[in-house]
């Protein structure tokens, strides 16, 4: 009879902690990390989106800024159409108008042409003391004098109708006997030099005469301007 053998030999299991790793599942990726290169992702492309639109607003700001350019610059054109001097009319009021970043109208183009004619008062009121200061002519000196006391009176004829113009409280009437008497004042100065060395005096008395005659222009023509654009 044949004994059992309690200690036969058996093949041990393998130890889970000695398969190679290359067998093994590999980790899996944390779904955090997935979320958040996605979130990335998104927030890119909505970067993106938002500088795109940006730019697109920012070209069709630059159309529309180029088109009320165009559309004041026609409007200065057809109102200094009814000047003597159309020329520098618009050369007059446009950069004056760019600055004010207000909607052409006619009044305010009126008031601008005004307000530019009494700028150029305002430096040729100071001309009289310079050039008294140069002469010893008695007769000279007391035209001179007269003159700035005239430009004094102009200027503050001129001032008052550019601030009534913009506001449209008065009718044209009242803007038209302003306006023609502050070149009566300059005339009057000019006469009263007569044949007085003061060329400089009489070159930028003319030089106002042309600015305040383009005032007067638009004022004598307001009522077929507001027409011409709707407003009478």
């Amino acid at each position: 009879m044949e004994s059992f053998n309690l200690h036969k030999s058996y093949t041990p299991l393998p130890n889970p902690t000695t398969i190679p790793l290359s067998t093994q599942n590999p980790p899996r990726k944390p779904i955090i990390t997935t979320i958040a290169a996605a979130a990335a992702l998104l927030l890119t492309l909505l970067l993106l989106a938002l500088l795109a639109i940006a730019i697109f607003e920012s070209i069709n700001d630059d159309d529309d800024n180029d088109d009320r350019v165009q559309n004041q610059y026609n409007i200065v054109r057809s109102v200094c159409a009814y000047t003597p001097h159309p020329a520098v009319c618009i050369a007059t009021i446009t950069p004056s108008l760019n600055s004010n970043n207000t909607a052409a109208s006619p009044h305010l183009l009126l008031s601008l042409s005004l307000l530019a004619s009494a700028a150029s008062l305002t430096n040729l009121t100071a001309l009289p003391k310079e050039i008294i200061k140069r002469v010893d002519d008695s007769r000279t000196v007391m035209a001179l004098r007269d003159c700035e006391e005239l430009f004094g009176d102009a200027l503050g004829t001129v001032e008052k109708a550019a601030e009534v113009a913009r506001e449209a409280k008065e009718g044209k009437g009242d803007l038209e006997t302003w306006v023609s008497a502050a070149m009566t004042d300059l005339e009057t100065c000019v006469d009263g030099l007569g044949e007085v060395r003061a060329e400089a005096v009489k070159g930028r008395v003319e030089e106002v005469n042309v600015r305040l005659s383009n005032s007067l222009g638009i004022a004598v023509n307001m009522e077929k301007i507001l027409k011409e654009f709707g407003r009478g």
